[in-house]
């Protein structure tokens, strides 16, 4: 709980109910374990991350008590909060040009305009 930055006032709750600040308890360069197919993509467009809640605090990934809560009503309402939060995104950045323009400035003054160049070799084929 104290990763996540979670008061101590929510020891003994299994459900944290609260939304926390995006970094919860981390902090700008801190380096998070996990992976994702979205790293390449990140190179080449401006890409923004969040996490909802869909299993107990303290279920481990990849087992089967992970896979139970997010088929369960607790999965179905983290799922749903994010499925809301990428719409609610995605109007906001319809309606408001002027952020999606600040996002697109701030990856190009991030990036320093560098090419990216994937570590795969060309015409490598999944098999």
């Amino acid at each position: 709980m104290k990763e996540y930055g979670l008061p101590v006032e929510e020891i003994g709750n299994p459900l944290c109910e609260k939304i926390l600040d995006h970094v919860g308890g981390f902090t700008k360069g801190d380096i998070r374990k996990g992976s994702t197919d979205v790293g390449d993509v990140s190179h080449i467009i401006p890409t923004g991350q969040f996490v909802t809640c869909c299993k107990p605090i303290g279920v481990a990934g990849h087992s089967w008590q992970n896979t139970a809560s997010s088929g369960s009503n607790i999965g179905l309402k983290g799922m749903m909060l994010a499925a809301k939060t990428m719409a609610l995104t995605i109007l906001d950045l319809e309606q408001k040009p002027e952020l999606l323009q600040a996002a697109k400035d701030e990856f190009r003054n991030s990036t320093a305009g560098a090419k990216y160049i994937s570590p795969l070799p060309e015409g490598i084929e999944p098999h």
